[in-house]
């Protein structure tokens, strides 16, 4: 309610400051009529309808007419100062220079104001921030509107501009070039930028090389993720108290920097742990140490820090052209441990918000549908399959034999797949090696199946075209090598990259991840290894439809003299329909599929759009 009062008192002091500047600058010693009831400001609920208007009334009765060009002390009592508060202000104003500073001083209370804040709160703003008063209104308006959009709400807003007012006088530009520099450097997420401006609302002017050094030094020396760093509130502490704290530890055996896997031999402290705790209780809880020892070491790692910068002055100094192609050779060596780390830090924050928008959009409930489907799956083929198996004569038949392979490759694609689709909904952790054994198993299968109907299909074929010799050309031992074939080539460019991935150094895969997604998977490789990925995907496809398509012409060709075709329920029309929808039902998903590896290439593409193809396929 006080915070409505004062908000009505301070636009009527702006509609005042506004009508004295359209009377012209020449009647400057007129006094300005307040506004009578009618204009009274509608801001506040109908409850306090009352209360705004009798105090507008007293109001009128009461203050004198003040000039334009100043605000007295009254005027500040008026939008819900106190009397020393009003006094204080009112010096401050008279003492700045210029002829719109009263105006500029208004503007920036109005802003205040308008954001929620207290007349209590305002003026410690003012007082922690005096450039507040030398800034204008729209000024004001466009940054408070910019860090809104950045994902501070009301409420969170009101504390950091209370907390580091000086946020207020960044330009906008700065801040998006900070927040822009924190998503590519850090590779945070959205939310996880809203949450370190929210905390640490001074990383905006904060030396941006220093950030990045103190970023890269707690990601890879320490190998703590993004997610840790947030909720550590990381930003709020210098450098030199990171590296302090997490030196003393590592040099007393405390500590162990993690392999490239984020694996130590003991378990290390909590960043929060490390940073959050008092002097006294870090000391005794986690460093087990005395007060001496760690002020001894304090000194020691100061002076390190100075020869080392030293060192490096003089190593910059004395440097010729002697070591260029030395240097040359280990900055390209650098750039590729970089370039791999930040492949690494992109992987586990491009799950994290795959994750963060799956819970978003509550898009579990897709799951339904694709478990109904998995289930009646899981209760028929192993019908099937087993009626296949028993039977001699089934196991003789060409086709029988080529329908038990698309069914063993069904059961395995959805089994795994069904089970990824789970442990991601529910956030269970799937270690690197087995989520890549997974894609591997998954892609093979779905592949197996495709060649699958695809050689079913030339299978037709053949037994149309040469039913004499049909039995000859494809006899069940021919067959079943067949089918070995296809495993064996469906499966090889899965494993082979399996194990080029294993096999390199800084592999970007073998990071922890929040989810496992085949496409988040091959999205990676796909972004180092593009060609192999287009030509097996690519190649593959085009094979397969070109075989079928030459097929099914070949065979309406054969066979359209034969009037088999006449009838509207004839068996080659219900073949070929019900082969139709088999191939509807494979190749649609794949195509679908390479669109989204695609579109993972593509920066324009929201995340969101990316998740709901994903999902719904």
């Amino acid at each position: 309610m006080s915070t409505t009062l004062v908000l009505c008192q301070v636009l009527r002091w702006s509609w005042r400051s506004f009508a004295s500047l359209a009377l012209g600058a020449g009647q400057q010693g007129r006094r300005l009529v307040r506004p009578q009831s009618h204009v009274s400001c509608r801001l506040s609920s109908s409850s306090n309808d009352h209360m705004v208007k009798s105090s507008q009334q007293d109001d009128c009765k009461s203050s004198p007419r003040q000039p334009v060009t100043e605000l007295s002390v009254r005027s500040f009592l008026d939008m819900g100062f106190t009397d020393p508060q009003a006094e204080l202000l009112h010096q401050t104003v008279s003492k700045a220079k210029g002829s719109g500073a009263a105006q500029q001083t208004l503007s920036a209370l109005t802003a205040l104001f308008v954001l929620g804040l207290n007349p209590s709160s305002v003026l410690k703003v003012l007082e922690k921030c005096p450039e507040l008063h030398h800034i204008n209104e729209s000024k004001l308006t466009q940054r408070i509107n910019h860090l809104r959009k950045l994902g501070l709400v009301e409420g969170s807003l009101q504390r950091v501009v209370a907390h580091y007012p000086q946020i207020l006088t960044v330009p906008v530009k700065r801040i998006k070039f900070v927040v822009l520099f924190i998503r590519e450097k850090g590779l945070f997420t959205v939310q996880q930028v809203a949450e370190i401006l929210r905390d640490s609302p001074a990383i905006v002017q904060e030396d941006l090389d220093r950030l990045e050094y103190k970023f890269q030094y707690v990601f890879f020396r320490m190998g703590v993720k993004q997610a840790e760093m947030v909720k550590s509130k990381l930003f709020r502490f210098s450098l030199e108290e990171v590296r302090c704290r997490h030196c003393f530890l590592e040099r007393r055996g405390l500590y162990q920097t993690p392999d490239k896997k984020g694996q130590t031999v003991s378990e290390n402290p909590k960043l929060s742990q490390i940073l959050h705790l008092d002097l006294e209780t870090y000391l005794t809880d986690v460093a087990r140490a005395t007060a001496e020892e760690y002020d001894t070491f304090g000194k020691m790692m100061e002076r390190e820090w100075q020869e080392e910068v030293r060192q490096e002055r003089d190593m910059g100094a004395d440097s010729d052209d002697d070591y260029e192609n030395e240097d040359d050779n280990e900055d390209e060596h650098e750039e590729e441990e970089e370039g791999n780390m930040d492949a690494s830090i992109k992987l586990s924050n491009l799950t994290q918000e795959w994750f963060d928008s799956l819970q978003g959009w509550r898009l579990q409930f897709f799951f339904i549908p694709a478990t109904l489907v998995t289930l009646i799956t899981f209760a028929t083929n192993p019908v099937l399959l087993t009626c296949i198996f028993l039977s001699r004569a089934l196991r003789q038949e060409t086709r029988y034999l080529l329908v038990a392979n698309t069914l063993a490759a069904d059961l395995l694609f959805l089994t795994l797949n069904l089970a990824t689709v789970f442990c991601n909904a529910l956030g269970v952790h799937i270690p690197p090696t087995l989520c890549q054994l997974d894609m591997v198993f998954i892609v093979t299968a779905y592949c197996c199946a495709i060649l699958t109907v695809t050689v079913m299909v030339a299978d037709t074929y053949a037994a149309v075209r040469w039913p004499l010799h049909y039995r000859e050309l494809l006899p069940p031992a021919r067959t079943v090598r067949i089918l070995v074939g296809l495993w064996v080539v469906a499966a090889l460019y899965p494993l082979s990259m399996w194990i080029m991935m294993e096999t390199t150094e800084g592999n970007a895969s073998a990071v922890d991840t929040p989810i496992c997604l085949v496409l988040i998977s091959l999205g990676f490789i796909q972004a180092t290894n593009m060609v192999g990925v287009h030509i097996y995907f690519c190649a593959a496809a085009l094979v397969c439809t070109l075989l079928i398509v030459y097929c099914y012409v070949r065979l309406y060709m054969v066979t359209k003299t034969q009037g088999i075709w006449q009838s509207r329920y004839s068996r080659a029309r219900v073949t070929l329909l019900a082969h139709g929808v088999l191939l509807l039902l494979y190749f649609v998903p794949g195509l679908v599929f390479t669109v989204e590896l695609f579109l993972f290439q593509q920066d324009d593409v929201s995340q969101d759009a990316r998740v709901w193809i994903n999902t719904i396929n």
